[in-house]
């Protein structure tokens, strides 16, 4: 019995013991007398809208957690992390001992000031951005510590050159909002950005991190900064196997095709293919990168070169196509044997030979006849003209080796002014009320960053704020009686202030200006509010002259709801403030330009500001991606007719192209906007070669029908006629085909031509055109008028483009 009576009297004392030794250092008691000393509700009380002191002197730290993303299109860096924010504030102090040594407590964020802090880089939404009902801690001596988490998206400057072999330097802007340097001073809480938690990315390694502090500057008040800068580089074993070795191969096979045999019928789709492979390639590629020409990547680059090359070896393998069925009698020209027997000199030099090497044995020395098989052009007496197919086999072999080697400030004196300024009598100050009528509001825009210019939607993104001036004679105060106070700062929910709208928002209208911003008020009732804005507006583009376009956009704000003769709007500055932009990859900012405007409602007026800006496409990256590639793919076309008609490819052949013309135009009109006002002299150009190459391939189809059409079918006469007119021209310059067939009886041997030039003059009657020969005529025939058609058409083309200056 005494035994269970002394082990219960045991556990009821070590649980008195357990539950008393927490008492000891917290107790729910002490925490509510610490929160009623620090916020009583006396006159006397703590007044979050005063600030501690001046200047407050903000440490600001960056805990960085995660790379979410780096985005090389949109030039975004998508990160996860946290800020650690600590100032001093001699308001929030007790003595611990008197509170059971209670070190610090926790207060919401809005219950106390806090310094107004934004990403001032941030492409989503610059208000809140920081902070959201988090909790701060509260240190005995007066220390406050405020870790708001931050998501953020923030844009950043990035350079493709040497993708996938790049390294991109991002910075993460943090500055005060709304308090200058002289009353909200930013500085580093550590030397470096906290890594202790961060999670290595997949795709990036970072590689180094660095601080450094900055300064805005806006009508003569110095806003403080922070920059946190973070290095990363690209992790590229990936794009070395899916982009960088498929592009090489891609490109090597270009100039195998020269080594295909002339007699397998395989060159001009083996080429066509490899063509449609890089125009692929390209396109996926152009695809992830970003539509800038301040930095091109080395590999967009290298892509258009070798698909330039790839277009050259289809034009020289036409040609050796057509020499090689040409008939032994059309001779080719004497450069080419030249420039055969030069090549192949060069190579019996070298100890090589080729079977093209023919050489009549009965003409070599005896004596110099060569050792170990070889055989030296010297010895040759006379050389035997090469065949038309011995050529063709050259040239093949000679581009194949040629493109093989190429490639004053108190708190008890700001208490006393929110006081008078904004007491609770009758009397008092009434936000519901206008200061006069009518108020004159000043507005000046300022442009920190183009985020986008979106031409497919005709949306202007931009990032920026405002800056809105106004007096209020009811918020004045004579500064000899507070301390030689000149301003305080207020909520924007506090006092009257105009309601100002984007009127040409896509988003929203209500409210996408203002959101629990503060606004400063000077001691002779100037008012200064400055709301961010991340706006996306509406912006009439034209796209004529694309890509050496250029756009003009308008901001438009408005007065809500209050007419001219209540609210009257007026620029505060004659030009957008540009002090802070930030240069764009893709547009350079031309001029500004400011106007005022009315918006009429049943007999209202009300009062309007455009502010105004014009930009310049930097062209070089669509020079390499677009023009270049469409311009190519044009001269293709009308190639179609130097095929010979033996080949049998051209009907492959031009569908292949006309492939390509359909998926160039389909691509580029997607990224084009869906409107009849303004066309793209670009899509005009494109659609006109898409209808040149329908026309190639209904006469090709007609051609091989003609050519393959028995005998006795007899073509109609105007075939004849126009042949014999054309051909009687070409006789009158001097020059002779082979389908000028004459029968040599009817030429008198006094008019045997000079030189093997006959003269259709000189016929006494003309034998009528094989279907074959009305063929080959008309397949050269054509080949001139749809050269000249498209070298007009090329021309035609920069010429309209150039009247874009």
């Amino acid at each position: 019995m005494s035994k269970g009576f002394c082990t219960r009297g045991l556990l009821r004392f070590f649980i008195y013991i357990g539950l008393l030794k927490p008492s000891t250092s917290y107790s729910v008691n002490d925490a509510n007398k610490i929160h009623k000393l620090l916020f009583n509700q006396t006159d006397e009380g703590y007044n979050k809208l005063v600030l501690p002191d001046k200047p407050v002197n903000v440490s600001a730290e960056y805990n960085f957690l995660a790379l979410n993303s780096l985005n090389v299109k949109e030039q975004i860096l998508e990160t996860t992390g946290w800020f650690t924010v600590v100032w001093n504030d001699s308001r929030l102090t007790w003595d611990k001992s008197l509170y059971g040594e209670i070190d610090y407590i926790y207060v919401p964020e809005d219950k106390i000031w806090h310094p107004e802090l934004i990403v001032q880089n941030s492409i989503l939404v610059l208000r809140k951005n920081l902070g959201a009902e988090q909790t701060v801690r509260i240190q005995y001596n007066g220390e406050v510590r405020w870790e708001p988490p931050a998501v953020l998206s923030t844009s950043c400057d990035m350079d493709v050159t040497y993708f996938p072999y790049d390294s991109q330097t991002c910075e993460i802007e943090l500055a005060s909002w709304g308090f200058s340097a002289d009353v909200v001073n930013l500085e580093f809480f550590k030397t470096h950005i906290n890594l202790e938690d961060y999670r290595p990315d997949e795709e990036w390694d970072l590689l180094t991190t660095f601080q450094e502090t900055s300064n805005l500057t806006e009508d003569e008040l110095v806003f403080s900064e922070l920059l946190f800068r973070m290095e990363f580089k690209r992790l590229y074993g990936h794009y070395l196997m899916s982009v960088i070795f498929p592009t090489i191969l891609t490109a090597i096979l270009t100039f195998v095709t020269f080594f295909l045999p002339l007699e397998s019928g395989d060159k001009i789709g083996y080429i066509l293919t490899v063509l449609l492979a890089l125009a692929v390639l390209l396109t996926l590629f152009s695809d992830t990168m970003p539509t800038t020409s301040k930095h091109t990547s080395v590999l967009v680059v290298f892509l258009t070169v070798t698909l330039g090359m790839a277009c050259l070896v289809i034009i020289f393998t036409i040609f050796i196509i057509r020499l090689f069925h040409q008939p032994e009698h059309d001779k080719a020209p004497k450069w080419m044997h030249s420039l055969a027997r030069k090549f192949l000199k060069l190579k019996c030099k070298a100890g090589r030979i080729n079977h093209l090497d023919h050489l009549d044995q009965s003409q070599d020395i005896e004596n110099d006849s060569p050792k170990d098989g070889r055989v030296h052009l010297k010895s040759k007496k006379k050389f035997t003209p090469y065949t038309n197919k011995e050529l063709a086999e050259f040239f093949d072999y000679f581009l194949f080796e040629l493109l093989k080697h190429s490639t004053s400030y108190t708190v008890s004196n700001a208490n006393r002014i929110h006081k008078f300024l904004f007491n609770s009598t009758d009397e008092g100050y009434n936000n519901l009320v206008l200061p006069d009528y009518p108020v004159n509001i000043s507005v000046e825009y300022n442009f920190l960053a183009l985020n986008s210019l979106d031409i497919k939607e005709q949306i202007l993104g931009t990032t920026g704020w405002f800056t809105v001036v106004w007096n209020d004679s009811r918020l004045t105060w004579d500064k000899s009686s507070y301390g030689d106070i000149d301003y305080i700062f207020v909520p924007e929910d506090k006092i009257w202030h105009p309601e100002l709208i984007v009127q040409n928002s896509i988003v929203q209208l209500r409210k996408n200006l203002g959101a629990d911003q503060t606004i400063r008020i000077q001691y002779n009732g100037e008012l200064r509010w400055e709301p961010p804005a991340v706006l996306s507006t509406s912006c009439d583009m034209d796209v004529t002259y694309f890509p050496y376009d250029s756009q003009t956009c308008d901001i438009e704000i408005a007065s809500w709801g209050f007419s001219v003769d209540i609210v009257n709007l007026e620029f505060y500055k004659t030009h957008i403030n540009l002090e802070d932009f930030r240069p764009d990859e893709e547009w350079e900012i031309i001029t500004t330009s400011q106007q005022t405007s009315n918006l009429t409602e049943d007999e209202l007026v009300f009062s309007e500001l455009l502010f105004r800006m014009e930009f310049k496409r930097y062209y070089g990256h669509y020079l390499m991606s677009v023009i270049f590639p469409t311009i190519l793919t044009a001269i293709l076309t009308f190639v179609t007719f130097f095929l010979p008609l033996e080949s049998g490819d051209k009907i492959g052949y031009i569908l292949t192209v006309l492939l390509a013309l359909a998926v160039l135009l389909t691509l580029f009109s997607d990224s084009m906007p869906t409107t009849s006002k303004h066309t793209s002299v670009l899509v005009v150009f494109l659609t006109v070669t898409l209808g040149m190459a329908c026309l190639v391939i209904v006469f090709t189809i007609f051609i091989i029908r003609l050519f393959h059409q028995p005998e006795h079918d007899k073509a109609p006469k105007w075939m004849h006629s126009l042949a014999r007119k054309f051909l009687k021209l070409k006789c009158k310059a001097g020059r002779i085909n082979h389908l000028d067939h004459i029968g040599q009886s009817q030429i008198t041997e006094n008019d045997q031509p000079k030189e093997g030039r006959v003269c259709l003059e000189s016929r006494k009657e003309f034998i009528p055109y094989t279907n074959k020969e009305l063929a080959e005529f008309f397949d050269y025939f054509l080949f001139g008028v749809f050269t000249v058609l498209y070298i007009l058409v090329l021309l035609c083309f920069p010429i309209v483009l150039s009247t874009s200056t």
